[in-house]
């Protein structure tokens, strides 16, 4: 019975000590192991998901880009009209003079065509206008004008006073007759 207790104590003592070292392995070297695997692996995921973040700003910068630049090659600051014609140059000194008459609440009667003139390696792209508008809706016309791009520049102007044909119009109308160019690169033409 002695040596039977004593191999029980024995084979309990043995895998008391394989348990013991199994535990000391599990301890000292997977565990590390394991926690760096699985810090690693978050770390990833953390990184992949930062990654994407990214990708969606750049792509949603790109986009912001893209639907400002049409507008930024308008109001970009150049000194030149563009267009493979003085016919369509004259429609951007047109179109320029609409847009900016048509901000201060004044139509353009008539406009004419006047011929390019061209001078110092410029070609000046002329129009005249006939509108009818207030003297500060004309001051700030030419203020307007004076900082527009491509450059334009008041070339004649030509104003009178409206004859009165409504008394109760609270402030006198000017009739005035404007010539306005821009300028062509004559490399352009």
């Amino acid at each position: 019975m002695k040596r039977g207790t004593k191999q029980f104590a024995s084979s309990f003592m043995a895998v008391s000590l394989l348990f013991a070292a199994a535990g000391c392995v599990w301890v000292f070297a997977v565990e590390p192991i394991l926690y760096r695997f699985t810090e690693a692996r978050d770390r990833i995921a953390a990184e992949r998901l930062l990654l994407g973040r990214l990708e969606a700003a750049e792509q949603a910068a790109t986009l912001v880009q893209a639907q400002k630049s049409p507008r930024s090659d308008q109001g970009e600051r150049r000194i030149f009209l563009t267009g493979p014609s003085d016919a369509v140059r004259m429609a951007e000194v047109q179109a320029l003079l609409g847009r900016i008459s048509d901000s201060e609440a004044v139509s353009i009667q008539s406009t004419r065509a006047q011929p390019a003139v061209e001078s110092a390696g410029v070609r000046l792209i002329a129009i005249e206008a006939q509108l009818r508008a207030t003297l500060e809706q004309l001051q700030k016309i030419l203020i307007k004008l004076e900082r527009s791009h491509p450059y334009l520049i008041v070339q004649t102007l030509h104003v009178a006073p409206q004859l009165a044909t409504d008394a109760s119009a609270p402030e006198l109308q000017l009739d005035i007759r404007i010539g306005v160019a821009g300028f062509a690169d004559r490399k352009q033409s």
